[in-house]
């Protein structure tokens, strides 16, 4: 024992670094930090207080991101330029995570205005006036009529689009609120066909993907929460702007403003707003009436 008294014992030496005797052992198996002297007949590890700067060293690495294969690396090789390289790849992949991070916090907060939206909204049925910011979206065109297919196009409009999406390298939870689109000269003649669906972007870097911009203005809408309501309201819709005397401005869109976080069936749940520019300008015989 003489020969190991200005040594420390592997729990000497883990209490004194704050790092438990198995991290030790692995550091030991990994060859980053291998003890002193070992006890032939015992087995006993012991370190020298020297070899703390050694695990300093390891430990700061580990938590900036290094693997301990590249730690060994650098400890065999010497080579701070290796050190550079891994730092900046490690460097770019807390770049990503950030960006993840801050989508999926953007869309936490989307998902709770979009609650308390569905708790405030008007009653359903009921056709509203509303002053509506510019918003970007990006439209895709798809293989399917929506209002031919019912639920079921949706359904495949809305996975076409994800994978669209997903191509231009564009995170699902950036990206907010899906909706189809109707066509003004449809809109006016009261044809309901569409191969459009689109989705509102509300990211930055997502808004450089926007094909079209819905223009801030005045929007007259309706809210609907029940999918195969969709033309018997946005046909109540139509006869208010006409009663109103207001004109339509650009096409008709049917936003999903929100879906219940858990399905009570196994169709798809939403509250959608069925919306149409308009202008208090007199309507001009913007609809054929039915």
């Amino acid at each position: 024992m003489a020969g190991h008294a200005h040594q420390l014992t592997i729990g000497q030496m883990a209490a004194l670094n704050h790092v438990s005797t198995e991290t030790l052992r692995h550091y030991d198996r990994a060859g980053l930090l291998t003890p002193a002297a070992v006890d032939p007949d015992t087995g006993y590890r012991w370190y020298s207080i020297r070899q703390c700067a050694r695990l300093d060293m390891i430990r700061h690495l580990q938590l900036l991101g290094l693997t301990l294969a590249e730690i060994r690396s650098h400890i065999e090789n010497g080579d701070t330029a290796q050190v550079i390289t891994q730092l900046e790849r490690r460097l770019g992949e807390i770049d990503h995570e950030f960006r993840d991070l801050a989508e999926q916090q953007r869309a936490i907060r989307r998902m709770i205005e979009s609650i308390r939206r569905y708790e405030s909204a008007p009653p359903d049925g009921r056709v509203v006036l509303e002053y509506i910011p510019e918003r970007p979206i990006h439209v895709l065109a798809t293989d399917f009529d929506f209002y031919r297919g019912g639920i079921e196009a949706y359904e495949r409009m809305l996975r076409q689009l994800r994978d669209h999406l997903r191509g231009m390298g564009l995170s699902e939870a950036g990206l907010a609120n899906p909706g189809t689109l109707l066509r003004l000269a449809d809109l006016r003649e009261r044809r309901f066909r569409s191969t459009e669906i689109f989705v509102f972007l509300d990211t930055e870097e997502a808004r450089t993907a926007a094909t079209e911009r819905l223009p801030a203005g005045t929007w007259s809408s309706i809210y609907c929460n029940r999918f195969d309501d969709e033309i018997p309201y946005a046909n109540m819709l139509l006869d208010a702007i006409a009663a109103d005397g207001l004109s339509i401005t650009g096409d008709y869109i049917c936003e999903v403003l929100f879906e219940p976080p858990v399905a009570s069936s196994a169709a798809r749940e939403m509250l959608m707003r069925l919306q149409v520019p308009v202008t208090f300008a007199e309507a001009g015989g913007d609809f054929a009436q039915n």
